[in-house]
């Protein structure tokens, strides 16, 4: 008898320690309305598994639809030996974030109520908290309590809400008249933040564009500021599931005896599910321009440090006299009495007058009309004109009609164009557009 109360006692100690070291919670987190790469441990609790589910958003729907379903966690295309995937669940028990025990990667975990009583439309970051915190709120027990609060308060346009295990500030919501960089990512499984938007209702169709040091959202952005490399570069973070047309002009090149080409033109359409971060580097004359996924991003969409386009400076005006490739070519130089005049439209540069003249460079042969934005009007800058002997910068682009301050004749218009008479080209420029 003694021998079996002890063995009794020795299970139920072992029991308890598991307990213990696993810390489970039944639902998420600390009461946040999503997890990164954990999945619901799997009990009785399975409602359905879906193979060939391609998005988030069709995972969320299938939970919507069914009526036992409180929870889901969704693979992606990334993950194993669950991929593209979709698991719905009537309970949800997570452990601690640093258990092992029901972790998995490229995956997230839902619930479902968040997405049915409030809508949200955050992301897994974090914004500087300097003149733009409004309140800090301790003791909410959720994210959609913390939007609700943001949405009561009338100079509150953002939010940030710790979850109840966050190893900072558990269950705080800082309330925000903006974002201000550096805005960072979670940077470990133990941070359990995110930061959203008070009002989801007004943009391109759920689609959002927020940048530090604006109080609203938008659809679609222009980055002109040239990046400083002392600083951090500019951070924007995209929510909703959309297309993201990206597109890069980097700066012009050096005129020398031949003019400078323009800035190359880079562009490519990224589809968002839920939400991403990129990182903007405008380019001076004579530097690219670069929009990437910063280094410690965890959330969907691609690896930290991903180059998501990279558009080149133009090429200088050759020692050989010859105008510099890019998106237009320089004009050539040394021409009997004139260089010749910088290219545009993606077209080649001119070559200088006279007998046995220089050449000028060569285009990209791009065409502006190619690309997919629709909220700006692009339209080819001019080539730069001829003076005296030197070539003339190639034609950059033109955002509206608009684009740097014209400098010389034989400067390229636009952004990104190319300059002349040892002259470095004009500065490039960054869009962002939603459709």
């Amino acid at each position: 008898a003694v021998q079996s109360n002890m063995a009794t006692w020795i299970t139920q100690i072992l029991a308890a320690v598991l307990l213990c070291l696993h810390s489970a919670e039944s639902g998420l987190a600390g009461g946040v309305c999503s997890v990164e790469n954990q999945h619901c441990v799997f009990q009785d609790n399975i409602v359905s598994i879906f193979n060939n589910i391609y998005t988030i958003d069709e995972c969320r729907d299938l939970c919507k639809d069914e009526l036992d379903c409180r929870y889901f966690t969704y693979y992606g295309s990334n993950s194993y030996p669950f991929t593209n995937a979709c698991i719905i669940f009537s309970d949800c028990l997570v452990y601690d974030s640093y258990a092992v025990d029901n972790m998995c990667f490229d995956c997230k975990t839902e619930d479902i109520a968040c997405f049915e009583v409030n809508e949200l439309c955050s992301a897994p970051v974090q914004s500087y908290k300097g003149d733009n915190l409004i309140k800090a709120l301790p003791g909410i027990q959720s994210e959609g309590e913390c939007k609700a609060l943001c949405s009561s308060e009338g100079q509150c346009s953002f939010y940030t809400y710790h979850g109840l295990l966050d190893h900072a500030y558990p269950g705080v919501c800082f309330l925000l008249s903006r974002l201000e960089d550096p805005i960072k990512p979670r940077s470990a499984n133990y941070d359990q933040f995110v930061t959203g938007i008070a009002d989801c209702s007004a943009n391109n169709g759920g689609c959002y564009l927020i940048t530090a040091g604006k109080n609203t959202t938008s659809s679609a952005l222009m980055f002109t500021d040239v990046y400083d490399y002392s600083r951090s570069p500019t951070t924007v973070i995209a929510i909703g599931s959309c297309t993201l047309t990206v597109l890069a002009v980097g700066g012009g090149g050096y005129g020398g005896i031949g003019g400078g080409g323009s800035g190359y033109v880079v562009w490519q359409e990224i589809p968002i599910h839920e939400n991403f971060m990129l990182e903007v580097k405008v380019g001076d004359g004579g530097r690219d321009s670069v929009v990437q996924v910063p280094y410690g991003w965890g959330g969907p969409g691609g690896a930290g440090g991903t180059i998501i386009v990279e558009a080149l400076e133009g090429d200088s005006g050759n020692s050989d006299d010859k105008g510099g490739n890019g998106y237009s070519g320089g004009g050539g130089g040394r021409g009997e009495n004139l260089g010749g005049d910088g290219g545009s439209d993606g077209g080649n540069g001119f070559s200088g007058d006279g007998n046995d003249p220089d050449p000028g460079g060569d285009g990209s042969g791009l065409k502006l009309s190619a690309i997919s934005v629709k909220q700006f009007q692009l339209s080819p800058g001019k080539g730069g004109a001829p003076f005296d002997r030197y070539g003339a910068g190639g034609g950059g682009v033109l955002v509206d009609g608009i684009g740097p301050q014209e400098r010389n004749q034989g400067d390229g218009q636009g952004f990104g164009g190319g300059g002349s008479d040892g002259e470095n080209g004009k500065q490039g420029m960054v869009l962002l557009d939603f459709h």
